[in-house]
């Protein structure tokens, strides 16, 4: 599996976002806020990783539905820590700054991941996808037989459900956004399953038409573009590009977690430096690049600690996957 590949699409997905959040909301003119309009898409890029990644590592480590409750641990384990000491670094900057502090019952709901599906705002707009994506452990954890069955038919027939519920519940729910999850779970059928090209191709199309109508145009194309890249871009070399690549995969998610607060206030901030002040483009280059170093501190100190923790968390036994 190109590991690589996925830790350098995770950076660039987590870069595409926090460029767009930097590039709109930072009073800047319409040509520099321009180069960040599609940077939300990075979204996009990050579910249909999930999709691949997560039923290879349980393949990995022979998932049955017994481990059901220990995966789901461990992916919490894993994510929820940093989430959490993202909330009450947000608090805390709300309380500096002056700004009002959402109510508990907002903060509460925040918590569990509830504030989609109870109609409240997230103080950190981002953290709308981890809710998706905690729904998406549940989803696999459940599904993870029939997804890796030797039945094609079945395979199939485990997703439709997704599909159709996107048509009649609202988007605070996974199966609008299942799409791109999809198109990972169908790529690690071709990749470890062995899925025949002729119906990868296929259902790969045929999912891409499904986020297209659902989703939209390019949602659909940046999923597809993300399917191909870890097809086809092979990231086996060691040079400069890849490891930087490949850092900033590893930072990937304590970037989009701290980048809505502290990115926009190291803009802030740069208004008052000397030169940068009066330069978007400085401004821009200052906020990125604090937003940067932010993410690698708060990766070593309070997101490698809940990967380790994680990782201590076993189910099932190593092997490699079944190949059928």
């Amino acid at each position: 599996m190109p590991l690589k590949n996925i830790n350098i699409l995770r950076g660039i997905a987590a870069l595409a976002v926090t460029w767009f959040h930097l590039t709109n909301n930072s009073s800047l003119g319409k040509s520099v806020a321009a180069t960040g309009q599609y940077g939300y898409l990075g979204v996009e890029i990050f579910f249909v990783i999930s999709g691949y990644i997560l039923p290879y590592s349980m393949a990995m480590r022979s998932y049955r539905l017994a481990d059901y409750g220990r995966f789901n641990a461990k992916r919490l384990l894993r994510i929820y820590p940093p989430y959490v000491i993202t909330i009450i670094l947000g608090i805390a900057l709300m309380m500096v700054t002056k700004v009002p502090v959402p109510d508990s019952r907002i903060l509460l709901s925040e918590f569990a991941y509830l504030n989609s599906i109870l109609g409240y705002f997230w103080t950190v707009p981002v953290f709308w996808t981890l809710a998706i994506e905690v729904q998406f452990y549940i989803f696999i954890s459940l599904f993870y037989p029939l997804i890796t069955s030797r039945s094609n038919t079945v395979f199939v027939l485990s997703l439709l459900p997704m599909f159709a519920l996107a048509f009649v519940i609202p988007s605070s729910f996974l199966p609008n956004w299942f799409g791109m999850f999809a198109l990972g779970i169908v790529l690690f059928r071709k990749t470890e399953l062995k899925l025949q090209p002729a119906l990868f191709w296929s259902l790969t199309i045929a999912v891409a038409a499904f986020i297209m109508y659902v989703n939209g145009r390019y949602q659909s194309i940046t999923a597809l573009c993300t399917v191909l890249f870890i097809l086809f871009i092979p990231a086996e070399k060691n040079n400069r590009l890849t490891s930087a690549g490949v850092w900033l995969g590893s930072v990937s998610y304590s970037l989009y977690l701290i980048h809505w607060d502290w990115g926009r206030v190291m803009i802030a901030v740069s208004r008052h430096l000397p030169l940068a002040g009066n330069y978007e483009w400085l401004r821009l280059t200052f906020g990125l690049g604090m937003s940067l170093f932010l993410a690698w501190l708060f990766y070593t100190f309070i997101e490698k600690p809940s990967i380790n923790l994680s990782n201590k968390l076993k189910y099932g036994r190593k092997r490699s996957p079944v190949k059928t």
